[in-house]
């Protein structure tokens, strides 16, 4: 029984750790850029337009919103270990199928909180497909 509860110990401390976080944070801004990644795909593929809308402003959020035109469909995508930080005022990015341009490119920093340094971030180029990029820690 002692070695039972010595082992459930570890594993606690192990998943409370910060380490073991930043790993669940890098896993769920992976599944981000692959969200988006599809919704690009299926915008070029279906030929609808769509927009981005991100906090900016030195406001953290934990949400990406997107709204498909013709038909007006909303989806959303939940960050729930970090938050995404944006440089900038609060604005819409629109992504037009014709050209595969994103308009204004943006970077989104991914952070624990508004004091800590950014684990990494998520750029999402004028011309191209989201590209994650992972700090070292």
């Amino acid at each position: 029984m002692m070695i039972m509860s010595a082992l459930f110990g570890g594993l606690c401390f192990c998943l409370n750790s910060e380490t073991w976080r930043a790993h669940c944070v890098k896993d769920e801004c992976i599944k981000l850029t692959r969200w988006l990644t599809v919704r690009y795909q299926r915008s070029i593929m279906e030929g609808r337009h769509f927009s981005l809308t991100i906090a900016g402003g030195g406001i953290l959020t934990s949400q990406v919103l997107l709204t498909w035109y013709n038909p007006l469909v909303k989806e959303s995508f939940v960050v729930e270990n970090c938050f995404l930080a944006r440089l900038g005022v609060y604005s819409l990015a629109r992504y037009n199928p014709l050209y595969r341009t994103l308009s204004p490119g943006m970077t989104l920093m991914i952070t624990k909180d508004k004091r800590s340094r950014p684990w990494g971030k998520l750029v999402l180029p004028v011309k191209g497909v989201p590209r994650f990029e992972w700090f070292s820690h």
